[in-house]
């Protein structure tokens, strides 16, 4: 469930556009951390029972621990288990860095996972959104839901994900609803999307992501693995 009305009162001294969370601490919901574990199905309708979202020393990038997502197959269905944080404040703009380290085991195909999702509560939930794409869901995209302009996909010399290894994530968006939004996205260091033009809706800003299995629609059995997250209004260094 979402933040308890107790703790409303302190919203405004808690919205900040730096956060970080390397899971050394686990995965309780604070004001100042996650504040929901998504375990759901399409339309937020109550997911498998077996989802699950958990700090796990199974793989780790740094420390002792790191974000384990779980979702089992599901052939009826997309199945979500992700981290929710809210209270983030990008307007049209603004920055928005992000940066984690994901380690995705197996070969199976993932086509249609989507491992982060930015948002806009206003509009109930559109925004970006991190996704596999390709015959074996091989390449990273940059989704956008309606009204949040074109989509951004790697379309020349696309460079594989790989799988059973830890693997850097780092995503930058110049936020607008016009032509002048800049999309860039690095894999490992390497520059895999530099993209211009429209990234968000009108009238709004984005408040809130989504980190995990944001939704899993390949209908297969996975595991996510999530270390070291960071986001910003900011450049993050590597």
């Amino acid at each position: 469930s979402d933040v308890c009305s107790s703790d409303l009162d302190e919203l405004t001294v808690i919205r900040t556009n730096q956060f970080a969370d390397d899971f050394e601490h686990g995965v309780e919901r604070r004001i100042d951390g996650w504040h929901q574990h998504m375990k759901l199905a399409s339309d937020s309708n109550p997911g498998n029972s077996a989802n699950s979202v958990e700090a796990s020393t199974q793989q780790v990038h740094g420390g002792n621990y790191a974000l384990k997502t779980y979702t089992p197959k599901d052939l009826r269905d997309l199945q979500k288990a992700a981290l929710l944080r809210e209270l983030f404040f990008f307007p049209p703009g603004s920055d928005f860095w992000f940066s984690a380290w994901f380690y995705i085991p197996g070969t199976e195909s993932i086509e249609n996972l989507f491992i982060l999702d930015l948002e806009s509560t206003r509009y109930h939930g559109v925004g970006r959104r991190l996704m596999f794409t390709g015959k074996n869901g091989d390449y990273l995209m940059l989704e956008g839901k309606r009204s949040t302009g074109p989509q951004y996909t790697q379309t020349v010399s696309p460079v594989p994900f790989p799988r059973n290894r830890w693997v850097h994530i780092k995503l930058h968006l110049h936020l607008s609803n016009a032509v002048n939004g800049r999309v860039e996205l690095w894999q490992d260091g390497t520059l895999i999307l530099d993209k211009r033009g429209q990234n968000m809706p009108r009238n709004t800003f984005y408040d809130r992501i989504e980190v995990g299995q944001t939704a899993n629609s390949t209908h297969k059995e996975l595991t996510v693995y999530v270390d070291d997250v960071q986001i910003s209004d900011k450049p993050i260094e590597d």
